[in-house]
């Protein structure tokens, strides 16, 4: 009841966007780490502004986000973009659950509550490219061995379940930030690409 009372408020105080399956994992977390639903309601507001367009009906900011990581895993991890080409696969359709619900609904509980408190510290949805990036490099060798597009999916899937530590993980997210994988990087290369 109180999930379902959280995800009418957001949509009435959202009515552009209404209702996303995704923001249902996100209020469901938070939810369980903060009993006031008046503040659950406050950090999802927060969280679409952080997520510009993520849960819009046209999912147009998700959309947009996953065709930018698909440059930065070019950029960050060559090898591994080169052998998902060669073999069909699509990583924007592979990281988009990842970025509509920000791995609430993959990712560990103590893992997914420590990345939206980071989206909420830094204002911003880097730390989803950034971990998506860490959990990409984290099973490389695995995913590059694997020559069947199929399996690869597969596996793709399932690593959020596989993650390092919380800790090895954020440490690891961050190295993309020295590299630019930051708000400020992002948003000059969505102008490069929207022109």
């Amino acid at each position: 009841r109180r999930l379902t009372r959280l995800l009418y408020a957001f949509a009435s105080a959202r009515p552009e966007i209404g209702y996303c399956q995704g923001i249902n994992y996100l209020a469901a977390i938070i939810l369980s780490q903060v009993q006031q639903e008046e503040r659950v309601l406050s950090v999802l507001l927060n969280l679409s502004d952080i997520l510009p367009m993520y849960w819009h009906p046209s999912l147009e900011g998700t959309r947009q986000d996953t065709l930018l990581f698909q440059h930065l895993l070019r950029e960050n991890l060559p090898s591994l973009a080169a052998h998902f080409d060669s073999i069909g696969i699509d990583v924007t359709h592979l990281v988009m659950p990842w970025f509509l619900c920000a791995f609430t609904s993959t990712l560990p509980m103590d893992h997914a509550v420590a990345l939206i408190d980071l989206m909420l510290l830094e204002e911003s949805r880097a730390i989803l490219f950034r971990v998506s990036l860490e959990l990409f490099r984290y099973h490389e060798t695995q995913l590059i061995q694997n020559l069947d597009g199929i399996e690869v999916m597969k596996t793709v899937m399932s690593l959020p379940s596989d993650p390092p530590s919380v800790e090895e993980l954020i440490v690891g997210a961050n190295q993309y930030a020295k590299v630019g994988v930051t708000l400020e990087g992002l948003n000059k290369l969505h102008l490069v690409y929207s022109n």
